[in-house]
């Protein structure tokens, strides 16, 4: 007998219209209709193609969509490698020291072994006491809970006992009343209509126990829960299944770690050798971690172990402690033994990378990419800001300029300039990743310093640099050509400039009022005038592409547009320059090169220098005058100038000591200026009654050049110069400098201001500490 289909079966066996789609074709059609709208018409019916369907023409065939094959998961083999000289092996777990101590380090690693050694013995009691503080907790919630079970028990079986009922025992009663509860909720689901759940998932605890539970219980759990993990992970790392690391899927891994007997020991990868001990003790105490290393999170407040987050792909060291340098490398060699002649053709083998963390290349799992060097500094030679320690601030400062030194040194390698967050490294303790260790020699600063050419590299040429060794690598050319043709492209932007500037290029000229346009007037893909040029030269190949990508991003990193005397001299501190520029001299040899540039510094510093003092003088004046507006008397300036410098350091305008040194100064001007506004130096404009009656005057001259005779109006006669009023005058003129110094300054500070149009310096009184308040 033939039953009924089911409403699949009628969706998917149905028979369809003539020049249509069944039914469950259609369904599946809607989606791929609704996600282009544009391109499809609906009529009620079946959707099709907008463009191919017309009025009496048949439809198309339904095409079913085709679904992409996923990318199979990248196979990751957790590798550590010991560099012994120039020859990696693979070990499988700890492994004996080779460390060259010297004097200078001595007493630093052997208070660092000590410090190691009493740490572990103090964090295994720490766990013990917690360990038993949590247990302590779980075992009195459990003897409260039993304590009221059976007092509820002797209750029940008192009220059976009088109604002469029989009295189970205590487990038939937990029982019974189990199922009394499990039937109960079956009864309310089955009748508001949902399905009831299993007996199982009934005595599971609710998803959200934790809100009514008390707070010391959930910490004794969740403790005891992160315990249970840290046993299992003390034996070996298990990824368990398809991961996300470091933004790539990848498949199943495991790691174990193995003695020189072959046993098992601790899967710790910091107690494989003092490289991976040292990068375990340079972590801060709250870790601050991250999956993909645009995004970290802190271990506050979270729920994650230590272990779990020493396990994470990318890991920040201790921000108020200097225990590294790390390089970036761009690029791929074909394994560690490659990437480690290649740095040895840059550092002696002292100075070679202690931890070198790195995976294989997702394509064919082969190789080293895009790993990080690593350098720890030994003990005793790291930055450490403790109490009563000295020269921390330089210490700071030269650690930051040898960390861009070794960048600097490491260019033609592939090192990444953009790489500022040195604290955020690969975590070398993670089996995402495989590392390559070296013990033989730890470099203290002293030593880095004594080594790199220079520990004041030139951003800007540096950045310039590692873009053009990146051409040379993606195109695999010779670096003779890669060079050729930076430099003509080089050669073409200022070519194309200079004649622009010249010829008063209209297209030049609307193109340098906004920067975007600028560089597109330059770098556009097809109608950039350097663009164009190059392609003449060396015609349309990916190489002149890249070099034209790699100078656009250049120019848009400079963000200036040239001015109307020069190429990029719009700033102020390149007026010496162009008035050589205006000349037509032009420097020939080196020699004449750095005297212009020399002199051009001198000059820029000389008027950054007055600027600075007149925007200072200018706000110390203010203060000074709207004391006097409010009542202040001249003779009294002097008596409140504690006052008065103490107002403008809470402003956060004008230093301490910049405002005493020239405080006195500014009084002066100012007790000039107010004098002679004051009237005290009177300027007479009518004759006096004592002149002669037969002196000469001269009418003023009239706007057409003629003699007005008006003898209401006489000259001023000419008197005797007088020395004050020439003072108060010289001062006035001062002040009106310092006053429009200062309203260019805040006119600057208007512009640089926030997205929220909070201006960054008050307009009003600039003295006054009432804005500071405010602010904050």
């Amino acid at each position: 007998m033939r039953t009924a289909p089911t409403i699949s079966e009628a969706l998917t066996h149905a028979p369809a219209p003539a020049g249509g789609m069944s039914a469950f074709e259609r369904i599946q059609a809607m989606p791929d209709a609704k996600e282009d709208k544009g391109r499809h018409a609906y009529d009620g019916g079946d959707y099709v193609l907008a463009r191919d369907w017309r009025v009496g023409e048949a439809r198309p065939e339904f095409k079913p969509r085709a679904f992409e094959k996923p990318k199979d998961p990248f196979v990751h083999v957790p590798t550590i490698i010991r560099m012994r000289g120039a020859v990696p092996q693979r070990i499988r777990g700890p492994v004996a020291t080779t460390t060259r101590i010297t004097a200078e380090t001595q007493i630093g690693w052997r208070k660092w072994t000590e410090d190691l050694q009493a740490h572990g013995v103090a964090q295994a009691e720490e766990s013990k006491a917690r360990a038993k503080a949590d247990r302590d907790v779980i075992d009195d919630h459990r003897r409260k809970k039993a304590g009221k079970l059976d007092a509820m028990y002797q209750r029940d079986c008192e009220r059976r006992h009088k109604a002469g009922k029989p009295v189970p025992s205590l487990e038939a009663w937990k029982n019974e009343r189990f199922e009394t509860k499990y039937q109960r909720e079956c009864k309310k689901l089955i009748a508001a209509g949902f399905q009831p759940r299993t007996r199982e998932q009934f005595a599971e605890p609710p998803p959200n126990w934790e809100m009514f539970a008390p707070s010391e219980l959930v910490a004794a759990v969740a403790s005891t829960n992160r315990r249970g993990y840290n046993s299992r992970r003390r034996e070996r790392y298990d990824s368990k299944f398809v991961q996300d690391f470091a933004g790539r899927k990848t498949a199943r891994f495991i790691e174990e770690l193995v003695d020189e007997h072959g046993n098992p020991t601790v899967a710790f990868r910091s107690a494989v050798c003092i490289s991976l001990a040292l990068f375990n003790s340079a972590l801060p105490k709250d870790l601050i971690f991250g999956e993909d290393k645009g995004k970290v999170e802190s271990s506050i407040g979270g729920h994650l172990s230590r272990m779990q987050i020493c396990d994470k792909a990318y890991v920040e060291l201790a921000r108020n402690r200097r225990c590294h340098f790390v390089v970036d490398l761009d690029g791929w060699w074909r394994s560690v033994k490659s990437l480690w002649k290649a740095i040895r053709r840059l550092l002696p083998p002292e100075f070679m990378p202690n931890l070198i963390v790195y995976r294989a290349r997702e394509s064919d799992g082969q190789g080293v990419e895009n790993p990080h060097l690593i350098w720890m500094l030994p003990p005793g030679s790291r930055v450490i800001p403790t109490k009563g320690a000295k020269n921390i601030k330089s210490q700071l400062q030269l650690h930051a300029m040898i960390q861009r030194g070794i960048v600097h040194h490491l260019i033609e390698l592939g090192a990444d300039p953009g790489h500022h967050n040195s604290n955020k490294v690969k975590n070398a303790l993670a089996p995402g990743w495989s590392v390559a260790c070296n013990d033989d020699s730890f470099c203290t600063m002293s030593e880095w310093k004594a080594f790199l050419p220079t520990i004041t590299p030139d951003e800007r040429a540096m950045t310039r640099r590692a873009k053009q060794l990146k051409i040379e690598r993606e195109n695999n050319v010779e670096a003779e050509l890669s060079n050729a043709l930076w430099r003509d492209g080089i050669a073409a932007r200022r070519l194309v400039i200079k004649s622009a500037q010249r010829r008063r290029d209209p297209d030049f000229i609307a193109a340098c009022r906004s920067h975007g346009a600028f560089v597109d007037w330059l770098y556009h893909p097809v109608d950039g005038a350097v663009t164009r040029r190059l392609i003449e030269l060396h015609g349309d190949g990916p190489v002149v592409r890249q070099v034209v990508a790699a100078q656009r991003g250049f120019v848009i990193d400079l963000g200036a547009t040239p001015s109307a005397t020069g190429q990029f001299c719009d700033r102020g501190r390149d007026s010496y320059r162009n008035q050589y520029l205006e000349k037509g001299y032009r420097p020939e040899t080196a020699e004449e090169r750095g005297h212009v540039e020399t002199e051009r510094k001198r000059q820029a510093g000389k008027v950054s220098r007055a600027n600075e003092k007149s925007i200072n003088c200018g706000l110390i004046a203010e203060e000074i005058q709207r004391r006097l507006s409010l009542g202040l008397m001249i003779e009294e300036i002097g008596d409140a100038k504690a006052e008065i410098v103490k107002a403008l350091v809470a402003s956060g305008n004008v230093t301490r000591p910049t405002a005493y040194r020239l405080f006195d100064e500014v009084a002066a001007v100012v007790s000039e200026a107010s004098r002679y506004q004051a009237g005290c130096f009177p300027d007479p404009v009518e004759t006096p009654p004592s002149q002669a009656v037969g002196e000469q005057t001269c009418p003023p001259f009239t706007d057409s050049g003629s003699m007005a005779a008006n003898p209401s109006v006489r000259r001023r006669p000419v008197g005797p110069v007088d020395p004050a009023r020439l003072a108060g005058q010289h001062a006035l003129r001062i002040m009106e400098t310092w006053r429009h110094a200062v309203e260019s300054w805040r006119k600057a500070s208007r512009r640089r201001r926030d997205q929220d149009d909070e201006p960054t310096m008050p307009s009003a009184t600039v003295g006054s500490a009432l804005w500071s308040k405010c602010r904050h």
